[in-house]
């Protein structure tokens, strides 16, 4: 989200020095004095502790925060996880988690005192986190209280065949990103409260920061990007003092201390969230790839980032509530389809039916992504470019890679089900995609040199002919997710002949694919 169109950009790592090898045993290092520190604490309170209480006991200790996110771990609960042959982990009846020595006797908290639930608004004291004083600044008069939302934008206005003008807020892949409508009564209005916003807590509400007792799931609030104040509604807490925030109008997911947030006002919530949830129509992934590879979603990135877009809306799906469309380049002379340059590049293949809701490269859900549940776009290339094996990423093997197995074992046991059974369009759906990539194949300069397929075609353009080789390399090593068709193509070439000369192959690519010239 910059500040002329507040879209958010994936930032380019810090250079490091070393080799990857040198780097990734740093890593470990660093993990392994990490872990060790942690026992250190729970071994001098064997009866246990919170989870909570544990975070402001390591930074007293060792005089430093717990950066569990430098070693792909989303939240501490994750680390000690790891570390479940030394510890035990019980969820407590308030919802907290606590750890104690793995041996010995556990000294539980006693037991919340049970509070009736109140709906109501203005809250009230029985409303404030438990065991956290309330005051009158927790959720002020004014502000956004507990139980209230911002209403979440309709899809019932918009019918198959409709012609938007958008901006793309947030990208996952091709299959999941969120588009903003551009006119008086969205875009325009959203920037005026933006600007709004940006004065106020700049100037008079510097000092609203959000009360302890405010850091509650499905709370709304006041966050910053880029110079910028926004709507947010926090997703996750992650400790007593960090939450993770989703931009409501925008779907990107962040975390913040809670310093940095603010109460929001209730003025400024009248407005539903703009982020719609979308699908990029006319692709799949490369040779029935299951996931969408990373190169793959940050080309698209690329593509869409920063300009205005006019999208054909290919069909509705009401029950997920996302839309599915075609989408034109018009800030140049020509006319680009977003769809045929992706293909193009190499890192999509060509498509005339309607996505069914049972691909497996839908998934993740967009409810995991807007949660926090799983990693975004940024996180994944944040664990790719420090050497991080996503498969050992809790959070990324829950969300992505277990269900992906269901979905592909699934498919393959149902007659009858699969994509080439659609091949030809029968819905009026289908029919509109069909019509539509006609008709920017004829407007779009992408197609005046059909794409290559020859053994001379550049590393990265060239497609897989067969499924059968990004299985085999997947079963190695998902981090060849990273790669596109064509490297993995190599990549799965050097592995049957010479292990190392893959590994250090692929290390290269994925520098490549990480810092693009």
């Amino acid at each position: 989200m910059s500040s002329t169109s507040n879209k958010k950009k994936v930032s380019r790592p810090a250079e490091k020095k070393g080799t990857p090898t040198i780097r990734i045993a740093r890593v470990m290092i660093s993990y392994r004095l990490l872990k060790a520190q942690i026992m250190e604490l729970i071994t001098a309170n064997p009866g246990g502790m919170t989870i909570i209480s544990l975070l402001p006991l390591y930074r007293e200790r060792f005089k430093l925060d717990l950066r569990f996110p430098l070693f792909g771990h989303l939240n501490l609960l994750n680390l000690l996880f790891d570390m479940k042959e030394h510890v035990v982990l019980t969820l407590l009846e308030d919802g907290s988690w606590f750890v104690h020595l793995r041996g010995a006797e556990p000294e539980f908290p006693p037991a919340p005192i049970p509070r009736p639930v109140r709906a109501s608004t203005p809250v009230t004291e029985e409303d404030a986190l438990p065991y956290i004083p309330y005051g009158k600044d927790v959720f002020p008069e004014d502000c956004m209280q507990l139980m209230e939302v911002i209403p979440e934008s309709s899809l019932g206005d918009i019918q198959p065949g409709d012609v938007l003008e958008t901006r793309v807020g947030e990208v996952y892949s091709p299959s999941h990103f969120w588009l903003l409508r551009v006119g008086e009564e969205y875009h325009t209005a959203l920037e005026n409260i933006m600007d709004e916003m940006t004065r106020y807590y700049d100037v008079e509400g510097r000092s609203r920061i959000l009360a302890v007792g405010a850091m509650r799931v499905g709370h709304y609030c006041s966050a910053p990007y880029d110079r910028r104040w926004h709507r947010a509604v926090i997703v996750q807490l992650i400790d007593s003092d960090t939450a993770k925030v989703r931009y409501v109008d925008y779907g990107t997911v962040e975390s913040l201390p809670r310093r940095e947030l603010r109460p929001l006002r209730r003025e400024w919530a009248q407005l539903p969230a703009q982020a719609l949830r979308a699908r990029l129509a006319g692709v799949r992934p490369c040779a029935d790839a299951t996931r969408w590879p990373f190169a793959s979603s940050a080309h698209f990135f690329k593509l869409v980032s920063d300009i205005q877009l006019v999208a054909t809306v290919v069909s509705v799906n009401t029950e997920e509530e996302v839309i599915e469309t075609m989408m034109l380049d018009t800030s140049t002379p020509v006319d680009v389809c977003v769809s045929d340059a992706l293909v193009k590049a190499g890192h999509a293949d060509a498509r005339r039916d309607s996505v069914l809701g049972t691909e497996p490269y839908l998934l993740p859900t967009f409810e995991a992504l807007e949660s926090g549940a799983t990693l975004s776009l940024k996180e994944i290339e944040f664990n790719l470019s420090n050497g991080v094996a996503l498969q050992k990423l809790p959070a990324y093997v829950e969300h992505v890679i277990e269900p992906i197995k269901r979905a592909t074992t699934t498919k393959d046991e149902a007659s009858g089900l699969t994509r080439d059974s659609a091949s030809e369009p029968s819905t009026p759906g289908q029919l509109l995609l069909a019509a539509l990539q006609g008709g920017a194949s004829s407007s779009s300069s992408l197609n005046a040199e059909p794409r290559s397929h020859s053994s001379s075609t550049p590393l990265g353009e060239r497609p897989l002919s067969s499924s059968a080789s990004v299985a085999s390399v997947e079963s190695v090593d998902s981090d060849v997710a990273a790669l596109t068709l064509a490297e993995r193509d190599t990549y799965n070439s050097l592995f049957r002949e010479d292990p190392v000369a893959a590994h250090w192959y692929k290390a290269g690519a994925l520098g490549r694919a990480m810092h693009p010239e």
